[in-house]
């Protein structure tokens, strides 16, 4: 059996960061979209996930769609 060689802390707590960082970041609220559903406009080249999505709908009901 080997001894296993600890993670020094520093790369312990970018890791999650390093995995987010493979995310899209949504263009309203800035996290990062780890879910399967998005909207992209491509257009504008941003990305939006559906709680922000569903946040401007509900206060801008007559806004266009493309």
């Amino acid at each position: 059996m080997t001894a296993e060689t600890p993670i020094p802390e520093t790369v312990q707590e970018e890791a999650p960061n390093l995995v987010l960082s493979n995310f899209p970041i949504c263009a309203r609220c800035g996290e990062a979209i780890q879910g399967p559903i998005f909207v992209y406009i491509a257009k504008h080249d941003e990305h939006y996930c559906p709680r922000c999505i569903d946040a401007m709908i509900e206060f801008n009901d007559w806004a266009e769609i493309e």
